[in-house]
């Protein structure tokens, strides 16, 4: 669903497995995956800032997601 690139590397939101995935776009590989507990992510962007920006499919609400 939603995605966003940056520093050369394509981040997208798997919904059905509440996880985000940051994938090497010329090989597909993945190089980071989190799990995302307490929503659904469904659309995905990231912030000048740097942080990410993740809003829930279940019931609308947008939160950022700190990764460690």
């Amino acid at each position: 669903h939603g995605l966003f690139w940056a520093d050369g590397t394509l981040t997208v939101a798997a919904t059905s497995d509440r996880r985000i995935f940051r994938l090497d776009p010329q090989d597909g590989r993945v190089l980071d995956q989190w799990e995302v507990e307490g929503i659904e992510p469904h659309g995905l962007t990231k912030g000048p800032d740097g942080r990410i920006w993740v809003c829930d499919a279940e019931n609308n609400l947008i939160g950022t997601l700190i990764l460690e």
